[in-house]
């Protein structure tokens, strides 16, 4: 009898514990979705094509880095040249721009008219020789005591005045006013002497001011430059 007892306390004992395992079974596959869930949030998506799923970002990443040419491989060195090329060109056009506008607005020398002239050294001018200087609009007359620089410009009407070599005169061709080696006139219409600009010798060299011109009554030995 008592083993008979034993046996259904037993019984009785396996029948309170099975509820209990039976609610402990189902959160083993609860478990088992979430894990599958996880892994296939991780896993590449599949594209609509049915092609094979792309590597992930970060995978592709490390492809790319990988593939790039390590420092002191030759495609690297190419690039590095090429690209130094690049900034050269576009430094050197800026360059250029910067200082073609910085010369619009620097200031020009006059070496013309208007300015002083460097005629020469005094050597080359013998005496009794006519030298035209186009620029400065002038003559520079050697004489025996000194030089003149006559402005070109006839005192008559302001025709310019050439010197004729076979009369050995200037002789304005468009009213006929004649005038001395010295600027002084002596036939025509032209009411005065040729003007003439202020000379200096400079180093055995001869300086005309074209700025400065001088009107005179009459031709005067103080007006020539002595040398």
């Amino acid at each position: 009898m008592a083993s008979e007892q034993a046996g259904k306390d037993r019984a009785e004992a396996a029948d309170r514990q099975a509820p209990a395992r039976a609610q402990v079974t189902p959160a083993a596959p609860q478990a088992s979705r979430q894990a599958a869930a996880a892994a296939t949030a991780q896993a590449p998506a599949r594209p609509a094509d049915g092609s094979a799923p792309s590597p992930p970002r970060a995978a592709a990443a490390g492809a790319a880095r990988a593939a790039e040419p390590a420092p002191g491989d030759p495609e690297m060195r190419r690039r590095i040249l090429m690209r130094w090329l690049m900034w050269g060109s576009a430094f050197v056009f800026f360059a250029q721009s910067a200082l073609a506008g910085l010369a619009m607005f620097w200031p020009r020398r006059v070496l013309g008219f208007g300015s002083k002239v460097d005629a020469g050294p005094v050597s080359s001018f013998p005496a009794g020789s006519v030298t035209k200087f186009r620029e400065g609009k002038f003559w520079l007359s050697r004489l025996d005591n000194g030089v003149i620089a006559l402005y070109w410009r006839c005192t008559h009407l302001g025709c310019t005045v050439p010197w004729r070599e076979d009369e050995q005169l200037f002789h304005c061709p468009c009213h006929g006013s004649i005038y001395e080696r010295t600027g002084q006139n002596i036939a025509g219409p032209a009411p005065r002497p040729l003007d003439y600009m202020t000379v200096e010798i400079v180093n055995g060299r001869i300086i005309v001011n074209t700025r400065e011109i001088h009107e005179r009554a009459v031709h005067l030995p103080q007006h020539v430059t002595p040398v």
